[in-house]
């Protein structure tokens, strides 16, 4: 327990946090999160945008919305590999690369 200024600081397992517009749980897991991206990849690919606005929506909403509890609690890098992976299967689709098409192809700078 933390106390300061003489207020008890409630742990987040007590009460969630709200920060940046966005309430973390002690319930925050890594399906739960991977859950939220697949939804939201589902969500953007079935808009009616074209291939790069897309990629606009997952890299400035979906992406940050996601990343943020990724950086703010444990989980294996596996798990987070695996979601890379369904983001960029997503990613090469809307920008019409093929499949095999590289990481380092699709994010490297003056590469190809």
């Amino acid at each position: 327990m933390f106390v300061v200024g003489g207020e008890k600081i409630p742990q987040i397992s007590e009460q969630s946090i709200k920060s940046l517009g966005r309430q973390y749980t002690a319930e925050l897991s890594d399906k739960q999160m991977g859950r939220t991206l697949s939804e939201g990849l589902a969500k953007i690919d079935q808009s009616q945008l074209p291939g790069k606005y897309k990629v606009w929506c997952y890299q400035f909403t979906l992406y940050r919305r996601v990343m943020w509890p990724l950086k703010v609690s444990d989980i294996p890098s596996s798990t987070a590999s695996k979601m890379d992976g369904k983001a960029n299967s997503f990613i090469r689709k809307w920008l019409g690369l093929p499949r095999c098409l590289s990481e380092t192809g699709l994010f490297g700078r003056d590469t190809l």
